[in-house]
Formats: C-alpha cells, structure tokens, sequence
C-alpha cells in the first residue's frame, strides 16, 4: 500500500499560479487606489470652492451693481439727461425704484415656492 499525500487546497482568494488571477487582482488594487485619489481629490476641490464662494459672490453683485449703475447712466443720457444735472440724478434714482419694486414683485411672486 502506498502513502497518499494530504489533499491541500488553496484559499478561494490566492491566485492560483499561471492563471492570470494574480495579474487581475493587481490591476484591481492599482484601480481602488486610483478611485480613492480621485475621491479625495474631490473632497478638497470641493472644500476649496465652499471656501472661495462668499467671495465670488461678492464680486458678482459688485459687476451686477457696476452693470445697472452703467445701464441707468445709458438710458437717463438717450433721453437727453446729462451725467451730473440734477434731473439726471432724479432720473437713475427713479430706475432704482423702478427696479427695486419689479425685484419685491418677484420675490412676492416666488414666495410661495
């Protein structure tokens, strides 16, 4: 009678020799960790625009205000209101009003929602 060796199997998870297993399981973890760079990656950008965001807020309602103060100069001067007279002034002031009741308006409008 002869001796038989003890039947050994390897775990589900190491790759068997020659099969390619280990290569996959290679470009797997090289893949994971790539994802994980670019998660965290991610997260930083995003902290960094939170961060940057009061001031680029700022500077749009700056240009915004620069715009509508440039826009009124425009149309009070087409009517034939020059820059600096008093009925120039009177002129942008009543734009204002103007568009500040048309912003109240949609903003009643939007309430609702």
């Amino acid at each position: 009678m002869t001796m038989h060796q003890p039947f050994v199997t390897r775990p589900p998870t190491a790759p068997r020799p020659g099969t390619g297993a280990g290569l996959a399981r290679k470009a797997y973890d090289i893949t994971e960790g790539v994802l994980w760079v670019i998660a965290i990656g991610m997260g930083v950008l995003a902290i960094a625009a939170i961060h940057s965001l009061p001031a680029a807020r700022d500077l749009a309602d700056r240009q915004l205000a620069q715009e509508i103060a440039q826009e009124s100069r425009t149309f009070c001067e087409a009517r034939g209101l020059p820059a600096g007279t008093p009925a120039h002034s009177a002129c942008v002031f009543d734009l204002g009003q103007i568009r500040a009741n048309q912003e109240r308006r949609m903003a009643d409008a939007l309430a609702p929602f």
